[in-house]
């Protein structure tokens, strides 16, 4: 039986920020016993050993610095979100400053 894959979006990971410290955890040490994990972030070099053992994608939309340019950005983006958005069963955004992808998967799942 093939297992759940799960979307994390953050727009920062480990070892980038503190707080990350985190979702990098969960991720290691809880999603990654029963998902397939793909990750989206604006961190280029996140921590080696994530990865090795799930889907890490770099998408430089979730490094603009201001945040309505950053929100106007991820509303445009909609179709690379509902791209990852079909291939995953579960869709975790630990963060609020990612409410624009919320939206958009909220929208996507419904219709």
């Amino acid at each position: 039986m093939a297992r759940q894959r799960v979307a994390v979006f953050t727009k920062f990971f480990w070892p980038e920020g503190g707080g990350e410290l985190a979702t990098y955890l969960i991720i290691r040490d809880i999603l990654l016993k029963y998902f397939d994990v793909i990750i989206v972030s604006g961190t280029k070099k996140p921590k080696n050993d994530i990865l090795s053992c799930c889907r890490y994608i770099y998408w430089s939309v979730l490094r603009t610095r201001y945040k309505p340019a950053e929100w106007l950005k991820l509303l445009a983006n909609t179709k690379t979100i509902r791209k990852l958005v079909e291939q995953t069963d579960v869709i975790y955004i630990p963060s609020h400053t990612l409410l624009p992808i919320a939206i958009t998967a909220k929208k996507l799942i419904k219709s």
